[in-house]
């Protein structure tokens, strides 16, 4: 036997409620009706009258009365009559005013349109604006208006809620359209352990610190390495000049600070980060993938203009605690401003504490402040524990101070040849590099040469680590679990995915409602030449006689270090190149540098070039002997 549906499919909740209270007043009517009949079958209608009017007067069934008003014992009867037609199915007493326009709204598709052409103006006109301007184009067009402005209103409103995505891109951006509308990721913080992943964002200190360049007071910026998994503040770097060592020495800090290497670090490479700290810069073209890389560190860039990916920014905003505690506090913001760095302030100018902090002073505020007070408070985001507790518990055992020198790695410009690039007369080669004619970036590490990380020459791509023809073993790439990461990239190609849907949309949108946000653009005609043209060309071309010029080579003057000039004296000596008296002392007198020893005793080159130089210095000192003689 089949159930009794009480909510009818297609019913809203209110018309669900009127059935149901329809359907109680029906059957209390009925009953009482058989109870008249079983008496006196001759006053079942006096009966059924003094029902409805006991009903009416809010004697009987009060509640049924409070949700459907007065009623006729007429229009009982059509309710009696509707259910046994129907089964006695209380869908059929459901109210069914405007079902037949259901979802649909009155305004015509010029109406609409008109609507649509203000509404998702970049300008952001406010709602009253676009129903009365699109009112008053349509009346001016003479186009006929039969929907009212609220009308107008409720079908704009019940479009932008329906598709909110190219309403919040038209009117707002691609930004908005990320933090508005786009689905986030949602992260699980509890599976980091203490040293997974450093976070790294800059703030402009809003309280003045002496500028030790000038010895003038500023506001300085502070570069921060935070540890995602405790909250931590782990290291910092106080800086007034633009550098990108500014970076290292915060990441040298921190990891000095957790006593082992992280295993990732979480850059901002948005517009506003680098124009808090580098204006000039672009982090992904800094160097620091292949830097971090030589101790096995992942460097990731967050998206620009992604908050979200950056906790460090929530520490920001419990920082300005200590920063109002500061004599020297500017405020937030213009609005925000202390009242003695107000204009015609002048009693509180005279009544403020001028104390402005040197630059070691305020390292050390911060230093107290962050690992005292900020480190030993309970903080929701790791269920109440203190950043603290969990930072002891995860910490390393501890690192040497020189096993950080890879941050200080050496850059060399090398040609690409059949082998790779040459450093000191060893190859170091990899497939990338496989018909690749160009000029590279090298980045090394002397104490290092197993391998080198050779970037373009504009350094915004690293094409390989190229290793030394003898052959090693490659560092181990860190990963975390399979699941994760492919979790992880189907998320980032919905989120990719939507964002193009949206852009597409949008696209066929403004190229019929909104003219204002479509250029116009010029096909190029490409007129084909004439086999005339093609002959006069090929006969001109065979009559230009080719001149060979020779240009000698252009040495440097100027030498990053003394390795990199033996390296390039060395290798001109071994191609055959002529050397000055100079530049053979200088190479015998630095042929035995420590870090180049294994690299020499391999190559038989290196030695033939070296005893070559060795017996012509020899034979000139006797020739000079009997001279002298």
């Amino acid at each position: 036997m089949e159930r009794v549906k009480i909510v009818c499919e297609g019913l809203t909740d209110w018309q669900t409620r009127i059935a149901a209270a329809r359907f109680d007043l029906v059957s209390a009517y009925i009953r009482d009706k058989a109870r008249a009949r079983r008496k006196n079958g001759c006053g079942v209608v006096k009966s059924c009258r003094e029902f409805v009017e006991a009903y009416n007067a809010d004697v009987i069934l009060k509640e049924l009365h409070a949700a459907l008003g007065d009623v006729s014992w007429k229009t009982l009867e059509k309710w009696h009559l509707l259910l046994e037609r129907n089964g006695f199915d209380m869908a059929c007493l459901a109210p069914l005013h405007g079902q037949h326009r259901k979802g649909i709204s009155k305004l015509t598709t010029t109406e609409m349109e008109s609507l649509l052409r203000f509404a998702l103006h970049p300008n952001r006109l406010r709602i009253s604006q676009i129903t009365r301007f699109a009112k008053k184009t349509l009346l001016s067009e003479g186009i006929e208006s039969p929907a009212s402005e609220a009308t107008m209103r409720r079908a704009l409103l019940t479009w932008r809620d329906r598709n909110y995505d190219r309403w919040v891109f038209f009117r707002e951006g691609e930004k908005a359209l990320a933090d508005k509308v786009l689905p986030y990721i949602e992260r699980d913080d509890t599976r980091l352990e203490v040293g997974d992943v450093l976070v790294a964002d800059g703030h402009k200190l809003n309280f003045q610190v002496i500028n030790p360049y000038t010895g003038k007071p500023g506001r300085a910026t502070l570069l921060m390495f935070f540890d995602w998994a405790s909250r931590y503040p782990a290291g910092w770097h106080i800086m007034f000049s633009e550098n990108i060592q500014c970076v290292h020495a915060a990441l040298r800090r921190a990891i000095l600070a957790l006593g082992k290497i992280p295993r990732a670090v979480l850059l901002d490479n948005g517009k506003a980060f680098k124009a808090k700290l580098f204006h000039h810069a672009d982090l992904e073209q800094a160097g620091i993938q292949g830097l971090y890389a030589r101790l096995g560190i992942q460097a990731h860039f967050a998206f620009p203009y992604n908050a979200k990916a950056k906790p460090v920014e929530r520490f920001f905003g419990t920082f300005n605690e200590l920063e109002r505690m500061l004599p020297s506090y500017t405020g937030q913001s213009i609005e925000d401003k202390p009242a003695w760095m107000m204009r015609n302030e002048k009693l509180h100018g005279r009544m403020h504490d001028a104390r402005v902090p040197e630059l070691a002073e305020a390292d050390a505020i911060i230093e107290k402040w962050c690992h005292g007070e900020y480190a030993r408070r309970p903080h929701r985001g790791i269920s109440g524990r203190t950043p603290e507790s969990i930072w002891t518990a995860g910490k390393g055992p501890g690192i040497e101070e020189e096993g950080l020198r890879f941050l200080m790695m050496t850059q060399l410009i090398k040609k690409v040849g059949r082998n790779g690039v040459t450093l000191f007369g060893v190859n170091f080669y990899d497939e990338a590099l496989y018909g690749y004619r160009e000029q590279v970036l090298v980045r090394l590490d002397y104490h290092n040469m197993d391998r080198v990380f050779v970037y373009t020459a504009d350094d915004s791509q690293l094409l390989c680590a190229a290793k030394a023809v003898k052959g090693m073993h490659p560092l181990a790439k860190l990963s975390g679990d399979p699941l994760d990461r492919e979790t992880l990239r189907e998320e980032l190609k919905t989120q990719k995915r939507l964002k193009k849907s949206t852009e597409k949309e949008v696209r066929e949108m403004a190229a019929r409602i909104a003219p204002w946000s479509v250029s116009q653009r010029r096909e190029e005609i490409e007129v084909p030449m004439t086999p005339a043209q093609i002959a006069d060309i090929e006969a001109q071309a065979a009559a230009t006689e080719v001149i060979h010029l020779d240009v000698e080579e252009k040495r440097p003057t100027i030498w990053g270090s003394e390795f990199e000039k033996f390296d390039y004296l060395i290798t001109m000596s071994i191609n055959g190149g002529a050397l000055s008296d100079e530049e053979k002392d200088f190479l015998l007198t630095h042929k035995d540098i420590a870090p180049v020893r294994s690299i020499r005793a391999a190559s038989s080159e290196w030695q033939q070039a070296l005893a070559g130089m060795e017996s012509a210095a020899t034979q000139g000192g006797k020739d000079n002997e009997i001279r002298r003689v």
